[in-house]
């Protein structure tokens, strides 16, 4: 599990983006990409060309109008360079989640090594499940109000 700190620094990292249009995922994960903040050596159409083969294996949809969006292979080169983007959709969108709800919300993953991106969705599989959270999530927060409730959650460990 990822300390609170660590998390709220990945998050930072990423950015926080509300508003997130399309019609499709290819359309959503291409704006959610622009908005983000990328390395320089990352372009959003490779990103979300690694994420959309990534959704054919199987939806990154977890259920609760979430989905956790990450390439199969590491795109981030460098531990210092890995990052969570949050996006709140403007449309919720079909992504065949487990639950059968669309989705609402994104947590993008981009991580440099197989081990921290385990820990990294271990960490987000903690919070969503939090009824707080996800209630918050409702909401739309910003960057500050998701860090907060990461430092007043009761995850273990972190």
């Amino acid at each position: 599990m990822l300390s609170k700190q660590v998390l709220c620094g990945l998050i930072s990292r990423g950015g926080v983006c509300a508003d997130i249009e399309g019609d499709s995922v290819a359309e959503v994960y291409l704006a959610a990409l622009r908005k983000m903040h990328l390395p320089d050596y990352l372009s959003p159409e490779v990103v979300q060309a690694e994420l959309l083969e990534r959704e054919k294996i199987l939806s990154t949809a977890v259920g609760n109008c979430i989905a956790i969006p990450h390439p199969r292979r590491s795109l981030i080169t460098d531990d210092a360079e890995q990052r969570i983007g949050v996006f709140y959709l403007k449309k919720p969108l079909d992504m065949s989640a487990p639950d059968g709800r669309p989705v609402s919300t994104l947590f993008l993953l981009l991580t440099a090594k197989t081990s921290f991106h385990f820990e990294t969705l271990s960490s987000l599989a903690t919070l969503i499940q939090q009824d707080k959270f996800k209630l918050l999530l409702k909401n739309t927060p910003n960057e500050w109000q998701l860090c907060d409730a990461i430092y007043n959650s009761p995850m273990e460990h972190a």
